[in-house]
């Protein structure tokens, strides 16, 4: 992709899958389409069309009113308050850190950061993990795991086919995962309806208490009743909860195990904050800093895109500036932004920054002696 831009320019124009395309790495056009420009531009009707087997009208495939009532829904969900509780999240990480090997085999640890991030976004979206559903089964999480991984595959196969999906072939794997999914969901809905209709005449719970922590699922049960509709809604944040942690866990790991210096120095901080807690967190500004320059290089999106709900125009094109027609499809392509002016000049810049932080690391050690 990156090559397309150094042949056609920081924008250029395509048709994939038979619909008009705008693909685009130019600040100022970017600047337009998701604040400037904001209200020209929608999720589509493609991404809906998409998704929808699998979750229907949520907050990534809704436009306008109703997708500000559903974002405003969940942002109380990822104050910083509801994650100062590091107990709640120490039983899920001493699980993933024990399936890792202590022999020093290979091993391959997507897969195992794909389940810890879905599991973690159970237990703040939902105050429970995905193995509670059906603990009798020891395979439940498991199985649960493999259909929404298969599920969120064939979305984005299903986005991709554009104006073809209507003749795309029958897939029955995906078919077969919705329907995994939608068990699991509709073991959540049963939990979500036992505590809606336990509310007081004043609609609060018999248990909630002040202070007591924000959770995703309660709110929800109290203002939707549908349970296909509600359940959508829990399968959609899964979906955009888990992806989003397992992509940044994999980037920051393939990152640091080429850079042992850097592993090293991020243990020996780790090691000095003990305990952690909000502010031990927030004063490991190594960790912040491999985390976002992790997001910059390998963004957990590679490609981001909006469609046009009406004739509009981009500031900067071939010329001053470039139309785009209603239903045209805005593509920014992150992985590129971060890559104007070539990959060597990325891997100089890193080399730099390691040879940099090399040479403080010594002087530093020479100062204490």
């Amino acid at each position: 992709m990156r090559s397309r831009f150094d042949l056609a320019g920081y924008t250029y124009s395509a048709t994939v899958g038979g619909i008009p395309s705008i693909f685009t790495i130019e600040p100022a056009n970017i600047k337009a389409i998701f604040a400037d420009k904001f209200d020209d531009f929608d999720a589509g009707w493609l991404r809906r069309r998409a998704f929808a087997p699998a979750i229907g009208d949520v907050l990534i495939t809704s436009d306008g009113p109703r997708w500000r009532h559903q974002r405003a829904m969940l942002r109380p969900a990822f104050n910083k308050q509801q994650f100062s509780d590091y107990d709640m999240f120490e039983h899920d990480i001493d699980t993933l850190i024990n399936r890792i090997p202590k022999d020093g085999s290979t091993i391959d640890l997507a897969p195992l950061f794909y389940t810890h991030a879905l599991t973690l976004a159970s237990r703040l979206l939902f105050d429970e993990p995905i193995a509670s559903l059906n603990p009798e089964f020891a395979d439940s999480s498991d199985r649960f795991i493999e259909a929404f991984h298969r599920v969120n595959k064939g979305n984005q196969l299903r986005l991709r086919m554009g104006r073809f999906l209507p003749i795309q072939r029958r897939d029955r794997s995906y078919e077969a995962g919705c329907e995994i999914v939608h068990e699991y969901g509709d073991a959540f809905v049963k939990r979500a309806s036992e505590y809606r209709v336990s509310f007081g005449k004043n609609g609060v719970h018999q248990n909630d208490k002040p202070g007591d922590r924000y959770v995703f699922l309660r709110e929800l049960a109290k203002e939707i009743e549908d349970s296909v509709e509600l359940r959508n809604h829990l399968v959609g944040m899964l979906l955009v909860g888990s992806e989003t942690t397992a992509g940044l866990l994999t980037g920051c790991l393939s990152v640091l195990s080429s850079r042992p210096h850097l592993w090293a120095k991020l243990h020996r901080e780790a090691v000095d904050l003990g305990v952690p807690n909000n502010e031990a967190v927030k004063a490991f500004t190594s960790l912040s800093h491999v985390i976002n320059e992790v997001l910059r290089l390998y963004p957990i999106l590679p490609l981001f895109g909006r469609m046009a709900n009406k004739d509009t125009f981009l500031p900067i094109g071939a010329g001053p500036d470039v139309s785009t027609e209603e239903q045209t499809f805005l593509g920014v392509i992150l992985m590129s932004l971060s890559r104007r002016g070539g990959s060597k000049r990325i891997d100089r810049a890193i080399g730099a920054i390691c040879l940099l932080e090399a040479v403080r690391e010594s002087a530093l050690a020479s100062n204490t002696h």
